[in-house]
C-alpha cells in the first residue's frame, strides 16, 4: 500500500507536474528521473535535492513562451513504469530527463557491497 508521499497509478499527471498549464498542449516536460524503481522497492524516507539545473532549464524555456512542465519522479517517490505513463499521458513535444538515473544507481550498487571495478580494475577508494 503506498504511503502519502507516494502517489497511485491513478493520479493524473495534472496532480503530479508543476509549472505547465495543462489546458493547453505541452511544449516540454523535464523529468527528475527516479534513483531507484519504488514500485519494487518503496521509499523509507523523504530526503531529496532539486535538480537545480533542470528547473533552470524549465524556468529559461518558460520565459521564452513554451509551455512547460517538471515532473520530479524522485521527490514523488515514483516507480519507473508509474513515471513513463505519466510522460505518456501528458504527452508533451518534447521530454528531457536527468541522464544519470536509474542506471547509475544499478552500476553503483555493488559499490556499496566493495565489488564493483573502475577502469583500471581496481575497486574505487571511499
Amino acid at each position: 500500500m503506498p504511503t502519502p508521499q507516494e502517489p497511485l497509478p491513478s493520479d493524473p499527471p495534472a496532480a503530479l507536474i508543476t509549472g505547465a498549464n495543462l489546458k493547453h498542449p505541452l511544449d516540454a516536460l523535464f523529468v527528475n528521473a527516479p534513483l531507484r524503481d519504488y514500485a519494487e522497492r518503496p521509499r523509507v524516507n523523504d530526503f531529496t535535492l532539486p535538480v537545480l539545473g533542470m528547473g533552470y532549464l524549465a524556468t529559461y524555456a518558460a520565459s521564452q513562451g513554451f509551455n512547460v512542465g517538471v515532473l520530479d519522479a524522485e521527490a514523488h517517490g515514483l516507480g519507473i513504469n508509474h513515471t513513463i505513463d505519466i510522460v505518456n499521458q501528458a504527452a508533451p513535444r518534447w521530454s528531457a530527463t536527468t541522464a544519470s538515473r536509474p542506471a547509475s544507481w544499478r552500476r553503483s550498487r555493488p559499490c556499496s557491497a566493495g565489488t564493483c571495478s573502475s577502469p583500471t580494475g581496481r575497486a574505487p577508494s571511499r
